[in-house]
């Protein structure tokens, strides 16, 4: 056996390790009818604990790269597979029952599901709060909001309520198995072939999927959905590199009925095909979009109740915190007076899609002028959202990065960015539960926020900026596109 590969079997032991110091930690059958249970209220908040934490999450952070780094000096044979894909196995097993301590949207998950399934209530016009009596309306955080997905996740989630009954634990494991299923098939069309990549391209990318330690934290351990928005992300990269450009629109539509963000990804994808290959699949798209409108229409058709079925929509209420343009209100504010309320519609709600229509509008623009593969297009596209125009930061938004560059692993500025964005991600969580109180500062003050901000958007762009300095953005390149889809 190579000792690249006994290496990487030890990093994957270490790192079963530590997922299971954190199983052991918060069980989740142990802790579920703890409400809004949290590190800050499950642990001690003092320095010591804090420091141990960060331990762990730096052993996990860098073994996974370690581990990519091996994974590169080895053959995409068998014994690397087996080793690839068992190890996220024991991950999954540990994770699936540790408790939502990063964030209650599981509960929120399961109760909307619960008023459908249970109740016969649309949760796209129906809120929590009319179900008061309901023994779970305790756990959830959103009492007073429609459902903010879309249809094809709430049909999901009424088929998760619906199997698990009316226990909360087995409603807990069913979102948890959801997730999973997401995160296995994921990973599925990852290692897929699509013919235009080399397996070693493709080993790579179900590493970077399987082994990352915020998707495994996000998807498997809290019971994101996001994992779900991370598929159609892939098969429409992956669609795209093969030139099935009917596919792409349609997993890009079915994104949007989960996650409402790609339906701005729609006209930068066009574009994109438009100028990297030509009119034909520009056409091509055209017909995919068609298709991907009909499933829209079959998926809104039992929660119809007429413009107000999209009420999660234009009644949106955007959140203000932790992000580049959340400093950007605040300093605002205290500056120039100029307030922006975060509890309205107006005009905060629209401020946010000012921003990323702009970002949207930056990208056709510069697709204009620059062919670029359509992937590449949707990467930038997300960096630019996350960096410009999103109000409010989750760790878990990173997800969506880490799923694209799954699919274009060989461009190294791009993969060392979304892994420094998942580190400090993932880090926020300590730094708002552990640092923030000995610092004595104020969650929601300037102080804060700046140093917030800086901590987990400035950091990924170190790569990037390493290289502005030789000319072209590497950002912007992938070295790995097929030659023939430069042809137009």
């Amino acid at each position: 056996m190579k000792r690249s590969l006994k290496l990487l079997i030890g990093w994957g032991g270490l790192s079963a390790l530590v997922y299971g110091l954190v199983l052991a930690a918060f069980p989740m059958w142990a802790l579920y009818r703890v409400r809004h249970g949290s590190l800050s209220t499950l642990l001690p908040v003092n320095l010591p604990t804090g420091l141990l934490l960060a331990s762990l999450v730096l052993v996990l952070l860098v073994g996974y790269m370690s581990g990519y780094r091996l994974l590169q000096r080895l053959e995409p044979n068998r014994p690397t597979l087996l080793v690839v894909t068992l190890f996220p196995l024991l991950f999954v097993a540990l994770l699936l029952w540790v408790q939502p301590i990063s964030s209650v949207d599981l509960y929120d998950y399961l109760f909307r599901g619960r008023m459908l399934a249970h109740y016969g209530a649309n949760p796209f016009t129906a809120i929590p709060e009319q179900f008061a009596t309901d023994p779970m309306i305790d756990f959830i955080g959103w009492r007073k909001a429609v459902t903010a997905y879309g249809p094809l996740w709430e049909l999901m989630s009424w088929g998760a309520a619906w199997l698990a009954g009316g226990d909360l634990l087995r409603l807990l494991f069913s979102y948890k198995m959801l997730a999973v299923l997401s995160y296995v098939l994921c990973a599925w069309v990852l290692w897929w072939n699509w013919d235009s990549r080399t397996a070693q391209q493709r080993m790579h990318g179900l590493y970077l999927w399987l082994w990352n330690p915020l998707i495994l934290w996000e998807v498997v351990g809290m019971g994101h959905n996001d994992g779900w928005l991370a598929l159609a992300l892939i098969v429409t990269a992956l669609a795209l590199l093969r030139q099935r450009y009917r596919l792409a629109l349609v997993a890009l539509v079915a994104g949007a009925l989960i996650k409402f963000l790609p339906l701005l990804l729609i006209p930068v994808v066009l574009l994109a095909m438009l100028r990297w290959v030509g009119w034909r699949a520009f056409g091509q798209g055209l017909l995919g979009l068609g298709l991907g409108g009909l499933l829209a229409a079959a998926a809104y058709t039992p929660f119809w109740a007429g413009l107000a079925t999209f009420a999660n929509i234009y009644e949106r209420q955007p959140l203000w915190h932790g992000a580049p343009l959340a400093l950007a209100r605040q300093l605002a504010a205290q500056q120039l007076g100029v307030v922006v309320n975060p509890w309205e519609a107006w005009p905060g709600g629209w401020l946010t899609l000012a921003m990323l229509g702009i970002v949207v509008g930056l990208v056709l623009l510069l697709l204009l002028f620059r062919r670029m593969s359509g992937p590449m297009a949707l990467l930038l596209t997300f960096w630019l959202v996350l960096y410009f125009a999103n109000p409010w930061f989750q760790p878990w938004y990173v997800i969506w990065i880490i799923a694209l560059v799954c699919c274009l692993p060989d461009n190294e500025v791009s993969l060392r960015m979304a892994h420094l964005f998942a580190s400090t991600a993932l880090l926020s969580y300590l730094a708002s539960a552990f640092l923030l109180p000995q610092l004595g500062w104020s969650g929601e003050g300037l102080a804060w926020q700046a140093f917030f901000v800086a901590f987990v958007y400035l950091l990924p762009l170190l790569p990037l900026l390493r290289r502005l300095p030789l000319g072209r953005v590497p950002l912007l390149r992938w070295r790995g596109a097929p030659s023939r889809l430069a042809k137009r």
